[in-house]
């Protein structure tokens, strides 16, 4: 079972590559886990530029030219990702943030289906759901978020009683993340997860010109086709599915009628 941990923090010795650590000796005593970490603070990953090659003409088209590819690879190959970063201003680093945007491609194309994520976040007191908002939009990119973890962790400062809960949460984080590394398949999407699949079926198949490199992605994935209900085989609630396929419905209204073709 391969776990990637990837650290988006300017500092290696921190308070999340601490917690980080105790993840990973959590998890072992589980189970053989083959622990890596990623630091993005040692990785060649330049600036988004926000120029939008990635999304219109396709991720290869990206004039950055560094370990982007590798990174992706490294995530594809993994059973669970780890995203991790301290608080800085209410927010997540700009480390984690750039990651974010370098990987934008893969909201509208979303690949990491088949893996199981957590969401660490350290703060000294304040900013934690904040970050972990942030942190969650790898969703869109396919993962399967299992735990969420926000630590107030004031180093130093702390009371015995805070350490004793922070142990506990990550004890009970482990305990899930390990729980669904182990099962066979993903949960059942939730409501929202339905709306995203039918907005994005509506728009890349509407408006098919404008988003090319999307329109044949789906097309390729079997994502038009009526009977689809979500982007991997899943248990959909029909109630929930009747909800999405309206909302997609009313998408394609809205779209043709900005088009003006009624």
């Amino acid at each position: 079972m391969r776990v990637l941990a990837i650290h988006g923090s300017p500092r290696k010795k921190g308070a999340t590559y601490k917690m980080l650590q105790r993840v990973e000796e959590g998890l072992k005593q589980h189970g053989d886990v083959d622990f890596e970490y990623l630091l993005l603070k040692d990785a060649n990953l330049q600036l988004c530029g926000g120029c939008g090659a990635c999304l219109t003409v396709g991720e290869e088209a990206c004039p950055l030219k560094d370990d982007r590819e590798q990174i992706q690879s490294r995530m594809l190959q993994a059973d669970g990702v780890i995203f991790a970063c301290p608080v800085y201003a209410m927010s997540i680093p700009w480390l984690m943030k750039n990651l974010l945007d370098r990987f934008a491609y893969a909201m509208h194309r979303p690949r990491f289906f088949s893996q199981r994520t957590m969401l660490l976040c350290t703060a000294g007191a304040v900013g934690l759901k904040d970050a972990l908002h942030t942190l969650s939009a790898v969703k869109y990119c396919g993962f399967d978020i299992v735990v969420r973890v926000g630590l107030a962790t004031s180093m130093g400062t702390m009371s015995a009683a805070s350490q004793r809960k922070i142990e506990a949460d990550l004890e009970q984080a482990v305990a899930q993340f390990h729980a669904a590394l182990v099962r066979d398949r993903r949960p059942p999407p939730t409501l929202s997860d339905l709306m995203a699949f039918r907005g994005q079926q509506a728009v890349f198949q509407v408006l098919g010109e404008q988003f090319p490199r999307d329109n044949a992605y789906f097309k390729e994935a079997g994502w038009f086709d009526p009977g689809r209900r979500y982007y991997v085989d899943a248990p959909v609630s029909p109630l929930k599915d009747m909800v999405a396929r309206y909302v997609g419905a009313r998408t394609r209204a809205g779209i043709r009628k900005e088009l003006g073709e009624g």
